[in-house]
């Protein structure tokens, strides 16, 4: 999505961001003393509204750029109340802190957010060539994932030359990775409020993960993961929704906004979506799960082969992933702050 679509949404429908504001567009691309601002607005109160726009994360160098225009701003217009904003699909909590605390807004608007208000009006939106060429070639004609080897069993890895060996491999869009494990990992409704299954697969693998370099903060503990990627299936709403693999966990030393204890780092080229699988089905490949849980439930090696063919068997047509991308209706009004975790 380009940072101009993004302005666009931003200037049309500017009352679902900021509502009761009363705001009117004054100038969009301003420019002043070469420095170039994205949307200048006035509000009921003739105050004015600066909003710089940013896709995808605010990056830490952005911070300095963001002070030096807003600063210039207020030596330009002393006598007029001022305020800034600035929008980006992802902002971390240190930034959001830093700018906060020098009387900056910060509105965090995931990009599933924007493309949800597009549809619902039918304004044109479009995703970058080079993501729409990942989910051509990893959505809908995935490759075979087979095992170069048999595995073994769901122990602790093997010691070679004083490191872990990984138990099994598995080659996925042609490249071969090592895995520890495989983990069914539970999706929380209060962290995706109001998703549909379809909703969480095209908004948030699809794009706000993608957007977010595979990064997923997680609330309370979190799982722990083995010296190699860990193959991970992911639940919601008593469905195995998608798959992705597991490169690392991080612990944070201090709560993110007091509420994330840490983050699942993913492996954006094995994300993978398919038909909602329930659990009658998924025990038939796997019988000794024996229901959909809160808790992070293993899957034995041995088992391995099954799944990968389920997954396989319940993997999209083309037909069918186009129709759930182009015509697929998020169900809730107007919450700028979902998901929760994407950060």
């Amino acid at each position: 999505m380009l940072e101009k679509e993004i302005e666009n949404i931003l200037v049309k429908y500017h009352e679902i961001f900021w509502p009761n504001h009363g705001l009117v567009l004054q100038k969009q691309q301003l420019t002043i003393d070469d420095k170039r601002f994205d949307l200048l607005f006035k509000d009921k109160y003739n105050s004015y509204l600066i909003v710089e726009v940013k896709r995808g994360t605010l990056l830490r160098s952005s911070i300095d750029q963001t002070l030096d225009y807003y600063g210039k701003l207020q030596m330009l217009v002393p006598d007029s109340r001022l305020d800034m904003c600035v929008v980006a699909n992802v902002i971390p909590a240190n930034i959001r802190h830093i700018l906060e605390e020098r009387g900056i807004d910060c509105r965090e608007i995931p990009q599933s957010r924007i493309v949800e208000i597009a549809r619902r009006f039918n304004e044109p939106v479009t995703i970058e060539d080079d993501v729409m060429a990942k989910i051509s070639e990893m959505k809908i004609k995935p490759k075979e994932p087979k095992v170069r080897k048999e595995p073994a069993p769901a122990t602790e890895g093997i010691e070679v030359d004083g490191e872990c060996e990984p138990e099994a491999y598995v080659i996925i869009n042609e490249i071969e990775y090592g895995i520890s494990e495989i983990r069914i990992l539970p999706m929380s409704k209060e962290e995706f409020p109001d998703y549909s299954i379809h909703d969480l697969q095209i908004c948030y693998f699809l794009n706000d993960l993608i957007a977010n370099e595979g990064r997923f903060r997680f609330s309370k503990t979190g799982m722990s993961m083995g010296k190699h990627k860990t193959f991970i299936l992911f639940q919601f709403s008593g469905h195995i929704v998608a798959s992705a693999l597991l490169n690392s966990v991080a612990k944070f030393e201090t709560p993110e906004e007091d509420i994330y204890c840490g983050a699942y780092q993913f492996d954006v080229d094995t994300i993978h979506i398919f038909h909602q699988i329930g659990l009658k089905d998924f025990q038939k490949a796997i019988p000794e799960i024996s229901k959909f849980s809160n808790v992070k439930q293993r899957i034995t090696f041995d088992r391995m082969d099954a799944m990968f063919e389920l997954l396989k068997e319940n993997t999209y047509t083309e037909n069918e992933f186009d129709e759930i991308f182009d015509n697929y209706e998020t169900e809730p009004e107007e919450n700028e702050n979902k998901p929760k975790n994407a950060a």
